[in-house]
This record gives structure tokens, C-alpha cells and sequence, in this order.
């Protein structure tokens, strides 16, 4: 393809009638809307990801004394809440502390020892904090250029309305 078909034909928007233009900017508040959902779907993401590496904290080997030596030894269960629901929970015991099944996402559960767990959480929080870094930039150019789509929308009709009383 040659570079004359790949450039997008540009129109000034002043050009434009108001019909037009409010063909845009219901244009530009469908986009704004959609990316704010994204937005918060991401935010809600994260978090759920911070309140899993948090309560990874929550899990850590406990050292008790060994009966049987006189030496320290890790204990092998930890009395836990189990959720069934939200409000739901049953007791538990942890048989091994160091192990956690991970939900990698699509029904998937990977085995991990803590700090890998941790490791991977930190990792999707920083990539959904990447991402909802450049969402949010995009959602506030758009609404930019909203504000001066609706300017512009603003002294066209005001133009109009000065033009139709002159003719009077």
C-alpha cells in the first residue's frame, strides 16, 4: 500500500454542522463511559489482587517447640477461617504453611510456595496499575477534548441563534 491510502483523511472540526457535532460528542460520551467502567473493572481487579498478596502475609510459619528435641521446629498446622461464602466460613487447619494454589486466571490453580505467590501478585498489581495509568490518560484526553468539542458546539449555536434574530 502506498502512503497516500494509509493516512486517515483530517476535517477540522469547526467545519462541522451541530447536528454533527452532536453526533460526536454522544461519540465521545459512549467512549468516555466505556473506558470509566474498564477503569473501575481494573481498579476492582487490583485490589482484589492487593487482599490476596495481604493475606498471604496473614500465613506465615510458625515456629513452636519440638517435644520430641530440644531444637525448634516449624509446625505443620495452622488453625484457619475457611470462606464458603461471603459471610459463610467453616474452621480449617493449614497442613503446610508454605504452599498455596494460586488462581492464574480461566479456572486455573498453580501450586506455589509463599514468596512466589507474593512474587506473582506483585506482578499483576504492577501490570494493572500500568495499564490503568494509560486508561486513565486516555480517559482524561478524551474528555478534553470533549470539553472543547462542547465549546465549540456552544458558540456555533449561539452564532446561530444571532443570525436567526438579525434575519428577523
Amino acid at each position: 500500500m502506498s502512503t497516500d491510502t494509509k493516512l486517515q483523511q483530517q476535517i477540522k472540526i469547526e467545519d462541522l454542522s451541530l447536528q454533527q457535532l452532536n453526533s460526536l460528542k454522544e461519540q465521545f460520551d459512549d467512549d468516555i463511559s466505556n473506558l470509566t467502567n474498564l477503569y473501575s473493572k481494573l481498579k476492582r481487579a487490583q485490589s482484589s489482587f492487593i487482599e490476596c498478596n495481604s493475606c498471604l502475609s496473614t500465613i506465615e510459619p510458625n515456629l513452636i517447640p519440638d517435644s520430641k528435641s530440644d531444637s525448634s521446629s516449624l509446625s505443620t498446622e495452622q488453625k484457619v477461617l475457611v470462606p464458603l461464602t461471603n459471610s459463610l466460613y467453616v474452621r480449617g487447619t493449614l497442613k503446610n504453611e508454605d504452599k498455596v494454589l494460586v488462581d492464574v486466571g480461566t479456572g486455573y490453580f498453580v501450586e506455589k510456595n509463599l514468596a512466589a505467590a507474593k512474587v506473582f501478585y506483585n506482578k499483576k498489581i504492577e501490570y494493572i496499575q500500568q495499564n490503568s495509568d494509560k486508561l486513565l490518560a486516555n480517559i482524561t484526553e478524551k474528555q478534553k477534548n470533549l470539553k472543547a468539542l462542547v465549546e465549540i458546539m456552544q458558540q456555533k449555536a449561539i452564532a446561530s441563534a444571532q443570525a436567526a434574530s438579525a434575519s428577523k
